[in-house]
């Protein structure tokens, strides 16, 4: 596979940011309908980026997971003190109890939520590469597959499914699914990214490296095509009983025939546009949280169109701005 199929990853992840800044403005916040179908076909971005980090890690002869660890570790510090100013208020003043609760508070967002908003994507990837590489001494990929679909069901049960569970569950046990849902939030957590990740890993070495499998494009459309007829019917049918739409059953399936499909599909751009826009994902995927919180206080914006307009103005000239400046300032290219 040519250059030009990983340009097209490169210019799917720069969409996929724009879908990010979309779910946290919810330009469509005003008709409820709308805004939930809309929101929850945006779901899609994070698998994409998800099984984006598992291929491109483990599509190398020998991967460095040390290195790994190392650089998305500093990327998560710069940033935390970047936003220092952000976490201090959320856990230390907008938090009212006492200093041992909101440390607790702090320490079980580092792992399984935010500390500074967007966080918690860098931290997954961290912990689940981690994971799977050690799972992946002694589990083939298949193998890691059925442990990322089982850990993925935790997610769902502790999200878009946690009404259908409530249902079948006593009293008792309504409250402690509450409770581990809240102090885990799996649905934002290396939880949910274990599957991802091990998806990206199989379609690096069993479809690219090993060339085990072909799947031709049209069929990967067909497919794709009935992965998302059934999504849709899905979030149709728990559209009642859902409480926050962050995991489905059918994203794991559909991530993976449009990673596929992605691969077989050439975007005829150059390859140091297609650089530019990769880093500008990552940069927008941070700094839009950033833009949203002082738009809020500064300019009163509330959800909605112009929310999204602005923010997403805000962060693309911004990334493009430390992008382009990191050619003549090179510790720029640590914040992405």
């Amino acid at each position: 596979m040519g250059e030009n199929n990983y340009n097209s990853i490169d210019f799917a992840k720069f969409f996929a940011a724009i879908m990010v800044v979309a779910i946290h403005s919810r330009p469509f916040v005003s008709n409820e309908m709308v805004d939930y179908f809309f929101t929850s076909f945006l779901r899609t971005a994070v698998p994409f980026f998800f099984v984006a980090t598992g291929f491109f890690f483990f599509l190398k002869v020998k991967p460095d997971i040390f290195k790994y660890t190392k650089r998305l570790a500093l990327l998560y510090v710069l940033w935390f003190f970047i936003e220092i100013y952000f976490v201090y208020q959320r856990f230390f003043v907008n938090y009212d109890h006492s200093l041992p609760l909101q440390l607790f508070n702090f320490f079980r967002s580092l792992l399984f939520s935010n500390t500074w908003y967007a966080s918690w994507f860098i931290m997954a990837c961290i912990i689940a590469v981690n994971i799977i590489c050690f799972l992946s001494r002694k589990l083939n990929n298949k193998q890691l597959l059925l442990v990322g679909f089982g850990t993925y069901f935790i997610s769902l049960f502790c999200s878009s499914y946690s009404g259908v569970l409530d249902l079948i569950l006593s009293e008792r046990l309504r409250y402690y699914h509450a409770a581990f849902s809240y102090f885990f939030m799996p649905a934002n957590s290396f939880i949910v990214a274990l599957v991802y990740i091990a998806i990206g890993k199989f379609i690096a070495e069993d479809m690219i490296r090993e060339k085990k499998y072909s799947i031709s494009k049209p069929m990967n459309v067909f497919w794709g095509g009935i992965v998302m007829f059934v999504g849709c019917i899905e979030v149709l049918l728990i559209r009642w009983s859902v409480v926050i739409n962050d995991a489905y059953l059918f994203l794991p399936f559909f991530a993976f025939f449009v990673f596929v499909l992605l691969l077989r599909s050439e975007v005829n751009i150059p390859s140091r546009l297609a650089r530019t826009l990769r880093f500008m994902s990552i940069l927008i995927y941070i700094l839009h949280s950033i833009f949203l919180s002082v738009n809020s206080a500064l300019f009163r914006l509330e959800s909605g169109m112009a929310m999204f307009g602005v923010t997403l103005s805000e962060s693309v000239v911004c990334a493009y701005l430390i992008v382009k400046l990191s050619g003549k300032i090179p510790v720029l290219k640590k914040l992405y």
